[in-house]
């Protein structure tokens, strides 16, 4: 979907006579006054976007855009300049802000085929903090818990930055109790050693790039610039040890129930690494310094098609739930993981589904595969 003002489309069809042949062949579709495009539907933010470049999108329009919250905003609420342009449009509310508060930490972005123009999560963070009094309680806790949740994938340094700059101590906090702070050390150490984890663990003890022993796995895996396990992922309070059985808040449980936990990943991947597997199906090192909301999808096991970010995300074309235990084909592991099938089995169910079902959708239609896979219980 391409949208064209009106002296992009002269530029493409040279004169008004061109332009109203395509108009009367429906090549093309005429928007609104100045505004043309190449399909009769077009999303209002394209519109918005194309008749005011200058937009960023903001606040609840922003928390929706991103996925933090499920009710979308009865306005699409934007920031721009002070002295730009005023939109006398009954569905867009716009604030003004100073030069100093549009930043270029504001993403140009695409996204359901959609582009535009947002401000990062870790701003909007500090703007939900501040605005929280502004907010229903219900509200406001949702996309708190999803930021909690996408807390390792936040950049902590500017979410500090924001948070001194609107002077909010408790966006502040936030930023040191919940996003995770990981030293580099590794990267170095992986040049030597590779992938030997365990001589890239004892290696870096004795060298002094991790000199503190881990409270929970008991590795020394904490380094001079880090506050969190390598291995397990437990938070080591400055205060030292603490009672195992007292709830840590910054780790969310206490570390007797923290270390059981782990060592129950443990049996399913004896290769598990917290840094490796936080957040996303892809492995990594430390944490990702982006502000823009997903990374690249990674491939489903089961279709191939790009559409799963992160462990236990299930793929909307073909319903396979990504579960590292799971993924292993020669496998049988229907009851200990989130899919109700193995991999090998449900792969094939769905390879002959979709011969005479092309175009189906899983998440469109959930129940009709599901009925498929339940014609027979043989399994």
């Amino acid at each position: 979907m391409n949208v064209y003002n009106y002296k992009e489309i002269k530029e493409k069809f040279k004169n008004e006579y061109n332009i109203k042949m395509q108009l009367k062949r429906k090549k093309i579709f005429k928007i609104q006054n100045g505004l043309y495009s190449d399909t009769k539907e077009v999303d209002e933010l394209t519109i918005l976007f194309k008749k005011y470049p200058g937009c960023i999108l903001t606040l609840d329009s922003a928390f929706y855009y991103y996925d933090l919250c499920n009710s979308k905003p009865n306005k699409i609420i934007v920031g721009t300049r002070r002295n730009f342009t005023r939109i006398n449009l009954e569905n867009i509310h716009q604030i003004f802000y100073s030069n100093t508060y549009l930043d270029d930490n504001a993403i140009h972005y695409v996204k359901n085929g959609i582009t535009v123009n947002v401000f990062s999560r870790e701003r909007l963070l500090v703007e939900l903090i501040r605005n929280k009094r502004k907010y229903s309680k219900e509200y406001y806790d949702e996309i708190y818990k999803n930021y909690l949740r996408i807390s390792d994938s936040l950049d902590r340094q500017l979410v500090l930055k924001y948070a001194r700059m609107y002077r909010n101590k408790e966006a502040e906090t936030f930023a040191k109790n919940y996003i995770h702070y990981i030293s580099d050390n590794d990267e170095g150490l992986d040049f030597y050693f590779g992938n030997d984890k365990n001589r890239k663990y004892e290696e870096g003890a004795r060298f002094g790039f991790y000199g503190e022993k881990c409270e929970c796995c008991q590795e020394k895996t904490i380094g001079i610039l880090q506050e969190v396990c390598y291995r397990c992922g437990w938070w080591n309070p400055y205060e030292g040890t603490i009672n195992e059985n007292e709830i840590s808040e910054e780790n969310g449980k206490s570390l007797r129930e923290y270390r059981n936990d782990y060592y129950e990943k443990l049996k399913l991947n004896p290769d598990y690494t917290w840094a490796e597997n936080r957040n996303r199906i892809k492995p990594l090192r430390k944490i990702v310094k982006k502000t823009i909301i997903d990374e690249e999808k990674t491939v489903c096991s089961c279709c191939g098609r790009k559409s799963i970010l992160k462990w236990y995300d299930q793929c909307s074309y073909c319903g396979w739930i990504a579960d590292y235990v799971q993924e292993d084909e020669n496998m049988d592991f229907e009851d200990n993981g989130p899919n109700k099938y193995p991999l090998w089995w449900y792969k094939e169910e769905y390879e002959l589904f979709i011969k005479n079902n092309p175009n189906y959708i899983y998440k469109n239609n959930p129940g009709k595969f599901k009925k498929f896979l339940e014609r027979d219980n043989d399994l």
